[in-house]
């Protein structure tokens, strides 16, 4: 799925009180083997998906004025032989800032200053991946120190940021993904090793697989169907709202058509409610896909591309888009099948380029 643009629109304000609890019943814990699980430890959030592909996300305890979000992330596929990947980001409230610079890590009485890393700052942000030997080095302090220290300097202007990602919770966050992944006593843990070989490792779960209707040259309607208009849609709905934005309309194959009405509207979260029209005129209420292990989440936001048969949901936790949940369903000819499920439970700054994948499938 395309991932959303986080930069804009910083202005706005909360836009539907109900988004953190629809959020919260999204963050599932404890779910069956081939589903998603999340988890919370102090500063450190966790999220796995079906095929146990998890990332363990550190965050700032604090933002300030000049750092709107600072993270450390520690991510790892499901595979025996998969090898952690370690990568920091900076969110800079300049979004002027641009060019190259050197990020500098210290763990305070971790053996001190690691060799300064190379990397680009775009608009204010700032990701890079950390090297492999880097890694390493870091993963064993993560579960002793209490703070990584991040500096980064440009080479004309000196330093343009001095930021902390906090370790408390780190090292039950990184057993978790143990956990999960079925690491615990093996020599590839990250936190509980023992001399089980990787292959004792489970493998990983097969991924769903979904396939679209044929294409159909069907014409699309102008417009909603008779009385439409007048359909009730619940009390949880604004009777205001369907008339602040155009409907959507779009066809799904030669004998199902979709419509889509607002519900809610705030300043930058519309909550849709979707039908679906068969050829005989029948309308009901569209049947979106949510595996077990995922509660049914409100859509948001939403776009229909007719060419894919891809409907998109993109939920924001607040105006510049750095935590909420996006997902894709496909069009399969009975119902919305989930293809992907992306989220960020914590609001630093994180890009949804850098959120977790908490559910995939693949298209055929």
């Amino acid at each position: 799925m395309t991932r959303p643009t986080t930069r804009k629109h910083r202005h706005h304000t909360a836009a539907r009180a109900s988004l953190p609890a629809a959020l919260g019943a999204l963050m599932l814990m404890a779910a069956p083997a081939a589903a998603q699980s999340t988890g919370t430890f102090k500063d450190w959030w966790v999220a796995c998906d079906n095929r146990l592909s998890c990332t363990a996300f550190g965050t700032a305890p604090a933002m300030t004025d000049a750092v709107f979000g600072t993270w450390l992330s520690v991510a790892r596929d499901g595979d025996g032989d998969a090898v952690p990947r370690l990568a920091i980001g900076i969110l800079l409230a300049d979004e002027a800032t641009t060019g190259p610079v050197t990020a500098t890590l210290t763990i305070p009485g971790g053996g001190g200053s690691l060799p300064p890393i190379d990397a680009t700052i775009d608009q204010g942000m700032l990701m890079a991946p950390l090297p492999a030997p880097m890694a390493a080095a870091i993963l064993p302090a993560l579960r002793q120190a209490d703070m990584l220290d991040i500096t980064v300097t440009a080479p004309a202007a000196g330093v343009l940021a001095s930021s902390q990602v906090s370790l408390a919770g780190a090292s039950a966050a990184l057993l978790y993904v143990d956990d999960a992944q079925k690491r615990v006593d093996t020599v590839t843990a990250l936190v509980r090793r023992g001399d089980k070989p990787a292959s004792a490792v489970p493998p990983v779960p097969p991924v769903p697989v979904v396939t679209p209707p044929q294409p159909t040259t069907s014409p699309v309607p102008a417009g909603l169907p008779a009385g439409f208009e007048t359909r009730s849609q619940g009390d949880d709905c604004d009777p205001h709202a369907r008339e602040m934005v155009p409907p959507l309309i779009g066809r799904l194959d030669a004998d199902h058509v979709l419509y889509g009405t607002v519900c809610l509207a705030g300043a930058y979260n519309m909550v849709y409610q979707l039908w679906v029209e068969d050829q005989q005129g029948g309308i009901e209420a569209a049947d979106i896909e949510m595996p077990d292990g995922i509660s049914p989440i409100d859509l948001m936001n939403i776009d229909y591309d007719a060419d894919s048969r891809m409907l998109s949901s993109y939920a924001k936790g607040r105006g510049i888009g750095d935590c909420g949940t996006a997902a894709s369903w496909l069009w399969d000819g009975g119902r919305f099948r989930l293809t992907s499920l992306i989220a960020m439970e914590v609001c630093q700054g994180i890009p949804a380029d850098a959120w977790p994948v908490l559910y995939r499938a693949e298209i055929r």
